[in-house]
């Protein structure tokens, strides 16, 4: 086991960054041991085979030396909390480790086992009386690759005595393994922002992510569901768009209007776009009344059938308003009377803003059309009125 716990120390050290390493012996408690440390792993022989100069540092193989301006940062009882967490199967050499999730209240690390890109629950690894796991940064531990590739097939995580412990210098996760006369501490690796399974955790059938991410702490605030974005009651406003494009009546297309984009858009603009909708409404309207009074012109409408198209592809109107439809507004209406809730993240918040601003355009494109369509009623009325008298 000795062996194999300076094998991995050794490993770890030579995938460094920026590879660097020393040894040194010193005594504690009248016993001499040796720390070989490295930027991401200690260990710790309590029973060296050869005697060196006490607390002089010497180098590894070939591995550059590291400096050390304070040697009694690197010993057990300055890296790391007592208290641990056991691990004992194997299985936990691929899982991940979240400081979050259903298990939190009992006082749990969470398990996600890893598929590809995604991770599903498993459980959880209790903490116990060691309270400080309960402050250990929101990201997705694992143990590094460098001791899975050692472990696997070799030994199993019980006879390493495998142990979580916390460390005392930053709140991140450690993994402590043992043998009769050595421990090894190597620092957990984590999952990095950008990589998808942040985003594709799976409890219990549901999906959850990881949000909120904090630059200056490197590490998320928060685990939430993953929802559908669409709001209930209110159909999809770039689909609604397209269809409303194709009018039941022949119609000249409004001319295109730049949209200023989500990011442009500053609040003191705000009324001004408001603004620009409703003449954006009114121009659309004039357009559609014009075409229809075109359209019904008695010159053209007494054209020689000989001069009319034979084949005219006719698209196929959009469904008729009902009540049914009418009462759905009232539940968009209720919907944006609501407030903002305050656990909605930027990314939802951008995504809601667009929305409502394609909501907007399809408003817009639907008064136009009201406006023709009451237009052309009061044609038929009109002229029901010129039938009578003539």
């Amino acid at each position: 086991m000795k062996q194999l716990l300076k094998a991995i120390w050794e490993e770890e050290a030579r995938h460094c960054p920026q590879p660097s390493a020393c040894r040194f012996q010193t005594l504690m408690i009248d016993s001499r041991v040796e720390i070989c440390a490295c930027p991401r792993s200690v260990y710790y022989d309590y029973s060296p085979v050869e005697k060196l100069e006490l607390d002089k540092h010497y180098t590894v193989d070939d591995l550059p030396l590291k400096s050390l301006a304070d040697p009694e940062k690197v010993l057990a009882e300055n890296m790391f909390y007592p208290g641990a967490i056991n691990l004992k199967s194997n299985s936990l050499l691929e899982a991940c480790f979240l400081n979050e999730g259903p298990c939190k209240a009992k006082q749990e690390l969470a398990i996600f086992e890893r598929r590809g890109t995604a991770g599903y629950y498993k459980g959880g690894v209790p903490w116990g009386e060691a309270t400080y796991f309960q402050w250990v940064r929101k990201v997705l531990f694992y143990i590094p690759n460098e001791v899975r590739w050692k472990v696997q097939g070799v030994v199993t995580l019980s006879e390493l005595n495998a142990q979580l412990v916390r460390l005392k210098a930053t709140p991140d996760l450690a993994l402590l393994l043992g043998s009769a006369t050595s421990w090894l501490l190597v620092t957990m690796a984590r999952i990095q922002q950008h990589e998808p399974i942040n985003e594709q955790l799976y409890i219990d059938d549901e999906q959850y992510r990881l949000d909120g991410w904090d630059n200056e702490t490197k590490a998320y605030s928060r685990l939430i569901k993953v929802v559908d974005k669409n709001m209930r009651g209110l159909a999809n406003p770039t689909k609604a768009a397209k269809a409303a494009q194709a009018p039941v009546e022949p119609a000249v297309a409004a001319p295109p209007t730049e949209e200023p984009q989500v990011e442009d858009v500053q609040p003191e603009q705000a009324e001004a776009i408001a603004e620009q909708a409703v003449d954006t409404a009114v121009q659309v309207a004039e357009t559609v009344v014009e075409a229809i009074s075109e359209v019904e012109d008695p010159a053209e409408a007494n054209q020689p059938e000989a001069e009319k198209p034979k084949h005219t592809r006719v698209r196929k109107a959009p469904a008729a308003a009902t009540p049914a439809n009418v009462k759905a507004l009232e539940d968009v209406f209720a919907y944006l009377g609501c407030p903002v809730a305050d656990n909605m993240s930027q990314e939802d918040i951008d995504e809601e803003i667009r929305k409502c601003r394609d909501l907007g355009i399809v408003i817009s494109r639907r008064m136009a059309n009201l406006y023709a369509a009451g237009t052309k009623n009061y044609a038929k009325k009109l002229a029901a009125v010129r039938d009578a008298l003539s």
